[in-house]
Parts: C-alpha cells; structure tokens; sequence
C-alpha cells in the first residue's frame, strides 16, 4: 500500500514538473523572440526551418468613396524564403508586373528596436481597391529545402459608406436574422457599430472553416490561431 502511494506520488510530482516546463517553454516562446538566434531556436522547436508566424487574416475597411487608394495585407514568416507567391481565390497573381494593381513588398521585421535578419514582414498590397477585390487572399512561402507554408487573409470592403447605408445592407445580408429584425431603435452610428463587431465575428468563423477545409484537402492547412 506504501509503495502504491509513493509511486503515485512519484507521477504527480513527475507531471508538475512536465506541466511547469511546458508553461516555461510556452512562455519563453511567446516572449522572448529578441533576435535572430531566438527565432533560430523557435524554429527548431516546431522542427521547422521556415514558417508563417501570423497573418492579419481579417481585414475590413469601409470607405466613404468609390475607390480606395490602396490597401496591405500583411503576413509575417520567419527562416529562409526563396520564393513567395499571392494567391485572390485561387488564382496566382501577377506581383512582378509594374503595370498591375498588385505589388509583393517585403521588409526585415522590426521589433523592440531590433530588426531581424531571420522574420520578415511580407505585403500584398492592392492598388485602387473596390468591392470587386473583396475576397480570399493566400500567401505561399517556399524555403530553401522545398518546405511549402500558407497563410489567408479575407478582404472585405465596402465603399460609398455611411452609417445609415452599412445598416441597409447589413439587413440584406442578415435577412432572416431575428437579431436584425427585434433590434432595438439606436443611433446610426451605434446600430452601425453593433452589426460591425457581428459581422466580423461571422467573418472569422468562415476563415476558421476554409482553414479546416484546406488542411483536410492538402494535409496541412495555414496558420490562422494567431490574432489580428
């Protein structure tokens, strides 16, 4: 009966012990990214030699005219890149070309007064944007060992705005939503703000469903945990 106990205390000792070092390595990784090497040590442990370290993956923008000038999106990726390539729903852009309304920028990461030589900030950024732009935006990145890593973004502008125009077409989208229809009369502005926070709530639950649906086509789906 002694030895019973003493084993079992044995384990819970051993699994605080786990616990405590996992809290540590967690905490160390979420922390202390202060230079090229700890981003070399990061990489290590996700036994990786490059990754898509976060992507903003929502992006909403409402804008009073017609066109907007311009727009990035953004996606950071840690190691080595020999090649990144943009993707609007499915379809490869053409980033190299001065005469398109796509440019593929890239810069060292800056971060706490350090810019890093192994975590880059990549853009896709959208010249002369509308409502047509509106959509999924994929980045692939390629090491040099071959390693394939994705990241999504989803656009979504809406131009000519003003309060009382989002409210209208808000209705239209959420048509048999009862929450639309028992709201309780508000200013423009806040009636505006409240469907805003629904809709980017409703945005976010179809970026985590195409991130599912992607890795079970491919086996390994983009980076989507880290917040905007």
């Amino acid at each position: 009966m002694k030895a019973a106990f003493t084993t079992a205390l044995l384990l819970i000792m051993l699994l605080d012990i786990n616990i405590a070092d996992a809290r540590k390595r967690k905490k160390r990784t979420d922390l202390e990214l202060n230079s090229d090497a700890d981003v070399l040590e990061y990489l290590e442990r996700q036994e990786q030699d490059m990754l898509i370290f976060k992507c903003k993956r929502l992006v909403m923008v409402k804008w009073l005219h017609s066109v907007l000038p311009y727009i990035d999106l953004q996606c950071q990726v840690m190691g080595d890149v020999i090649e990144v390539q943009w993707f609007y729903n499915d379809t490869l852009l053409d980033t190299g070309n001065m005469a398109s309304r796509h440019m593929s920028l890239s810069q060292p990461h800056y971060r706490k007064g350090t810019f890093y030589d192994k975590w880059f900030d990549y853009k896709l950024r959208l010249l002369q944007v509308t409502e047509k732009d509106n959509g999924w935006y994929t980045i692939k990145a390629k090491s040099p060992q071959g390693l394939v890593e994705q990241g999504i973004v989803l656009l979504e502008v809406k131009t000519n705005y003003s309060d009382d125009k989002w409210i209208e077409w808000m209705e239209k989208v959420y048509k048999d939503s009862s929450d639309i229809k028992k709201r309780k009369p508000k200013s423009e502005k806040k009636d505006a703000a409240r469907l805003t926070k629904k809709r980017e709530k409703d945005l976010m639950k179809m970026i985590k469903k195409r991130a599912q649906e992607m890795k079970k086509s491919t086996g390994d789906g983009p980076l989507i945990f880290v917040g905007n």
